[in-house]
């Protein structure tokens, strides 16, 4: 027996991009509204009309609702969408609250949970499908599970429910409800897209979104799963999403689009960087390994101070924890093991909240500041250079 192919997901985010729809057949649809979804530009007013030229171009109409819906608005959202069941497919919801009141209104629509933001383990994903009773369609799995944890999934959910995993687009890093990008001289909140970067990372441009829903920033790369559908099939993977920005991005999907499967040359076309995230392997521990200072272990009592902040070619703060003559040979032992032996000529006093004169004879145990130190890594030790 011929195994199924991976299915296809497209958001329309503004319905002004329709016209790419008609190249992309055999694709499913998520559609985004003005006043459903985080960021959704297509008016509610032309919802009905929308969803029957879908319908009967052959596509399958799923309406998102990513929203966290305030109490007393749940009655408000049941009303916007009363007419529109009869043409869904599915309606897909972040809200649980919001979930179970569809659930009540509609008990014959299929649902399907977004757990995108902030739901990556499988205990809180086995909790959620049990308590909708079976009733889930598919979930929206988070990009933060590796593909070997989907596969311990979906043995514990079983065949029945469908999983899908966003394979193109931004990630979402944060968002606010609330607008966090205010004008430099007054006036209201700008709306609109712009490019946000920190001081530690200055390179590092990350797309940030205003609209009436809030704020939301994106990581610097776009994530990138094509080409890897059938190490995805294998571990239980039903859907791969496709999250487009604009003309363009569309214009390149209906390129390499065959009717039945993304073309993973697509990629040598994409403008931007892009990551498979955490799809092989979650290393949001390594931090945390860091931290625990496995490489220094031996070290740990040798130290005559500690990094307890740093900037990469910037500065480096440290607590001294003996009386020390400047200058002095010195090295710095990092996390990841790397030692650099420098001589520290000069610091500044951090302990009194004084910060003018350097200090270059003799410091006594305190906070002090100095210049960049390479590899100077947060808990990084500082031992005497005794070659």
């Amino acid at each position: 027996m011929q195994q199924k192919l991976i299915k296809y997901l497209l958001n329309l985010r503004d319905a002004g991009c329709l016209k790419h729809l008609e190249d992309l057949k055999g694709m499913e649809i998520l559609l985004e509204a003005k006043a459903l979804s985080k960021r959704g530009k297509i008016d509610s007013a032309s919802l009905p009309d929308l969803l029957d030229q879908l319908g009967r171009s052959g596509f399958s109409r799923i309406l998102l609702i990513d929203l966290l819906v305030k109490e007393g608005e749940f009655q408000a959202i049941l009303d916007l969408i009363s007419g529109l069941p009869g043409k869904l497919e599915a309606i897909r919801f972040l809200d649980p609250g919001l979930g179970r009141a569809i659930q009540k209104q509609w008990p014959a629509l299929p649902l399907e949970l977004s757990l995108e933001q902030g739901i990556p383990n499988q205990g809180a994903i086995c909790s959620w499908v049990e308590s909708f009773g079976g009733k889930l369609r598919r979930l929206a799995l988070s990009n933060q599970i590796p593909i070997a944890e989907i596969t311990e999934l979906r043995e514990r959910l079983g065949p029945g429910i469908q999983l899908e995993l966003l394979a193109l687009g931004r990630i979402e890093t944060f968002y606010s409800p609330r607008p966090l990008v205010q004008p430099l001289f007054g006036g209201g909140s700008p709306l609109g897209e712009f490019q946000a970067a920190s001081e530690d990372r200055p390179t590092q441009i990350n797309p940030l979104v205003q609209n009436e829903h809030g704020t939301l920033m994106y990581h610097d790369k776009d994530l990138w799963l094509l080409g890897e559908e059938l190490r995805a099939q294998q571990a239980g993977i039903t859907h791969f999403r496709l999250e487009l920005e604009g003309d363009e991005q569309y214009e390149l999907v209906e390129k390499y689009w065959d009717g039945s499967r993304m073309d993973p040359t697509l990629h040598q076309a994409w403008k931007r960087k892009t990551t498979r995230g955490f799809f092989l392997k979650n290393r949001t521990d390594k931090p945390l390994k860091r931290l625990k200072n496995t490489n220094l272990q031996s070290l740990r009592g040798q130290e005559v101070a500690e990094v307890i902040d740093s900037k990469k070619n910037g500065f480096v703060i440290f607590e001294l924890k003996e009386k020390l003559s400047l200058p002095l040979n010195l090295k710095l032992c990092n996390p990841e093991g790397r030692e650099i032996p420098f001589k520290l000529k000069e610091v500044w006093n951090l302990h009194d909240n004084v910060d003018s004169s350097p200090l270059r004879e003799m410091i006594p145990p305190g906070i002090y500041r100095t210049g960049w130190i390479k590899a100077g890594l947060r808990k990084s030790l500082i031992l005497k250079d005794e070659r």
